[in-house]
């Protein structure tokens, strides 16, 4: 087995070894911080609402738990989404926590065309427009709180109202596989 790490800022100038292991330049502009990141387990989000007669919404994988209280948590989003700016609209916006079945539904929501995101999918749409996914392991009532920049992402906070609970495992994985089982495959 082969084992790289990445060169860390603030390393010593001339630095080649890292505890034995080669130390490599962040050079490839995102590919071997992907590989990275990808080594840490994480579950997967779909954040919905319907605003008018339009449904949108967007898979997250980089999301974190902030704050108790008040009760917010974090995502980050690409400067380039279309998406992010029309959920910023919503009266409500709500976070469904995907479980291990919905590896269908995780690929149709990183979908640019809303009418392909939602095509087929078991999903309920509250008299506040937050749009919730059938079976799902938990889900939380959101409205945005603030926004922060980070090189080519926002971070979002989101305070979030309610919640709802399942015993349905959640989705979790790696770059390299699902953890507790399903087809982490998209």
């Amino acid at each position: 087995m082969t084992t790289t790490a990445a060169h860390l800022a603030g390393a010593p100038a001339g630095e080649t070894m890292f505890e034995g292991v080669a130390l490599q330049r962040l050079e490839d502009r995102g590919r071997t911080e992907r590989a990275l990141y990808g080594l840490t387990p994480i579950g997967l989000l779909t954040l919905a609402a319907g605003i008018e007669q339009n449904l949108t919404g967007f898979a997250v994988s980089s999301f974190l738990a902030v704050s108790l209280d008040p009760p917010l948590l974090a995502i980050n989003v690409r400067w380039e989404s279309s998406t992010c700016p029309v959920l910023a609209s919503a009266k409500a916006i709500r976070i469904s926590v995907l479980a291990v079945h919905h590896g269908p539904l995780a690929r149709a929501m990183t979908a640019v065309n809303p009418a392909t995101q939602f095509a087929g999918a078991s999903f309920h749409r509250s008299s506040s427009g937050a749009i919730h996914f059938g079976d799902a392991t938990a889900w939380l009532t959101t409205v945005p709180d603030a926004t922060m920049t980070a090189g080519d992402h926002q971070i979002v906070t989101l305070r979030f109202t309610h919640t709802a609970r399942t015993d349905t495992p959640h989705w979790c994985f790696t770059a390299a596989s699902l953890v507790g089982g399903g087809d982490a495959r998209w």
